[in-house]
């Protein structure tokens, strides 16, 4: 799940912003997804309820946040981005 976000997010080539946002925003993850929980019924239509799913487990922890910051490094160093 995080491998595959990070290889989306490097294959666009936005492995640089996506880092900063996401060490910028992680202290509010529970925000975010008590936010986006809350928001859900408007946002299901749009993403998908598989695609809300899976960005509310990733923000359930810090640590998966943190995860994904480290791939998609190990991304960028390897050259892929």
């Amino acid at each position: 799940e995080i491998k595959a976000i990070a290889a989306a997010v490097a294959r666009r080539g936005m492995s640089i912003p996506a880092i900063f946002f996401l060490e910028a925003h992680k202290p509010l993850t529970s925000i975010v997804n008590f936010t986006a929980q809350l928001c859900a019924p408007v946002l299901i239509p749009l993403f998908g309820r598989s695609k809300m799913e899976e960005i509310s487990r990733l923000l359930e922890e810090p640590g998966k946040v943190e995860a994904l910051i480290q791939e998609l490094e190990r991304l960028r160093e390897s050259g892929q981005n």
